[in-house]
């Protein structure tokens, strides 16, 4: 290795520890417990944890990992079809094994902006051969609004450190700078990776790809060729990713027809035409003043991460001046990438001040394509901050007014900064039935609270898998139990007037032997099960209830 590359490489290190500083800065993780007290505890989490702990454990056990019957037994459900981030968990496996799926949560949590951030870096250099303009460009990307949103809970959505990174490949490939073989291999090994971190994400990021290169074609006449070539090598590469993911693929197939038609709604979970320049209670500087209009947002904290910023947006303008003026044709290019996919972010129809207008948009076209139709239009925010991050990164690594562009760039992203106040660390208690007693092992439960009204998920994980769940939280509610009103009632906590007769039915029809029911579960659904008059029998502070054998 020549004394050039090894200088690279440890700036490199050196650029992604700060990164790293920086989220240790934010979340101070070394205030707590990393194997026992979570990051972010709540429902979305602890069944992020459960995932991560599930396909070692399957393997380790010989089991389908692609399908579990340790939630919503007897039937089970496909994990293809669920947030059940394959890549994450089995990159951590060994650190799961060892100190526990809590500690492998609370390490990818916090690795997720360091390494988004870093990816970008890579590439920022790599078109601009400034280290200083790259790490500060990085930040924008790893540590947008959109991430700091998703890291609330969907550790899926917040980790996208390779979409930068197949950005760089393919400018490499435009440039011949990569052999085809390599490139082919690279791409596919990150198609592959992406698939088993998010499929919404492979597939967003396919269709931003997809119109990225329609736009570099128009503009740069002169690279057409090399564009061509490349997107066949790109198309190759998908190819021997999908060989890769075949054995996923056969049971994403295979479960396709009992995906509900609508998962969350686009129309929902668009980003609010404000929200770029309105920031939410996820950045410091809201600090409530500007929740009169961000709460009239559709969707959730963790959706509205669409915020840049005037100040942002600005400096973006001025740099766009420059690149422009430089380099029109990819200049050009970026300005209609980034509108394309803020219009995209927009979903189906314009939202304003929390108002859904009658305004169409181009969306409503993805609406109703298989697959794509699945993801959710606000999530494109993503793909903007990363376009905001080229062209600034461009604007900084240019000497003319340099400190002024530095200062400029730094002011603007104290706007960005988020709001720790936001993230907290906490643990989760488990009742002592679950895991200090022979009972339930190897038996269908129905465990109250239920599904994603508790941590039941955790509860089970922290078991060591020890009992069936007739129930859970992986995602949408499978088939048959979706069709099933007293579905609707466990997880609402309300029974109906026919719920005794449907709950009956309902244990009989999956084999239910137990009933636990714990703190937290509604006083009408406890009161509903009692009322039974099943043998029962008392565990610290949860009840187990003993299906009667007749009914199974």
């Amino acid at each position: 290795m020549t004394t050039r590359k090894t200088k690279q490489l440890i700036l490199s290190l050196v650029f992604g520890l700060l990164y790293i500083s920086l989220s240790i800065v934010y979340f101070h993780p070394f205030s707590h417990n990393f194997e026992h007290t979570i990051f972010m505890p709540g429902g979305d989490p602890e069944s992020f944890i459960w995932f991560i702990y599930w396909w070692p454990y399957a393997i380790l056990h010989g089991l389908n990992p692609f399908i579990t019957h340790s939630v919503w037994s007897p039937s089970g459900d496909n994990l293809t079809w669920a947030t059940s981030i394959p890549t994450l968990s089995l990159i951590t496996a060994p650190l799961t094994i060892i100190f526990g799926p809590i500690f492998s949560w609370n390490l990818l949590s916090l690795l997720a902006a360091p390494l988004n951030a870093f990816c970008a870096f890579l590439l920022l250099r790599y078109l601009y051969k400034n280290n200083a303009a790259a790490f500060i460009a990085g930040y924008i990307f790893g540590f947008s609004s959109y991430v700091m949103g998703q890291l609330l809970g969907h550790l899926n959505l917040d980790f996208v450190c390779l979409i930068p990174l197949a950005v760089l490949i393919f400018i490499m490939s435009v440039r011949n700078e990569i052999n085809r073989y390599y490139f082919i291999t690279i791409m596919a090994i990150i198609i592959f990776l992406e698939a088993g971190i998010s499929t919404e994400v492979l597939a967003t990021a396919t269709l931003f790809g997809f119109i990225s290169i329609i736009i570099f074609l128009f503009f740069e006449k002169d690279l057409q060729k090399e564009i061509r070539y490349s997107s066949i090598f790109l198309v190759a590469s998908y190819l021997v990713a999908s060989i890769l993911l075949s054995p996923f693929l056969y049971f994403l197939i295979e479960g396709f027809s009992g995906v509900p038609k609508v998962v969350n709604s686009p129309v929902i979970f668009s980003s609010d035409l404000l929200n770029y320049i309105v920031p939410t209670p996820i950045t410091r500087i809201d600090g409530g003043v500007f929740s009169s209009i961000s709460s009239l947002f559709t969707g959730n904290y963790a959706e509205e991460g669409a915020y840049l910023g005037i100040p942002l947006l600005l400096v973006t303008a001025f740099s766009l001046r420059d690149y422009i003026a430089e380099s029109r044709k990819t200049g050009l290019a970026l300005v209609v990438i980034f509108i394309t996919v803020v219009v995209f972010s927009f979903g189906p129809y314009l939202h304003v001040n929390g108002v859904i207008t009658n305004i169409p948009m181009p969306w409503t076209f993805f609406a109703h394509i298989p697959l794509i139709r699945e993801a959710l239009p606000t999530r494109f925010t993503n793909y903007a901050s990363l376009i905001v991050a080229i062209i600034i990164g461009f604007w900084l690594s240019r000497r003319e007014s340099i400190n002024k562009k530095y200062i400029a760039t730094l002011s603007s992203l104290l706007f960005i900064v988020p709001n720790t106040s936001m993230y907290n660390w906490g643990s989760q208690h488990v009742p002592r039935i679950f895991t200090e007693h022979k009972l339930l092992t190897g038996d269908n439960v129905i465990v109250l609270p239920f599904g994603n009204t508790g941590p039941s998920m955790f509860w089970q994980m922290e078991s060591g898998m020890k009992f069936n769940m007739v129930g859970g939280y992986v995602g949408f509610t499978p088939l048959p139990f979706r069709n099933l009103q007293v579905t609707s009632e466990l997880f609402s906590g309300v029974p109906g007037k026919s719920f005794s007769d449907s709950f009956k039915a309902y244990c009989a029809e999956f084999d239910v032997k137990y009933v636990v029911i714990c703190p937290g579960t509604p006083n009408q659904l406890s009161k509903a099960v009692k009322d039974e008059g099943w043998d029962a029998d008392k565990y610290g502070q949860c009840t187990e209830y003993q299906v009667p054998h007749h009914m199974k």
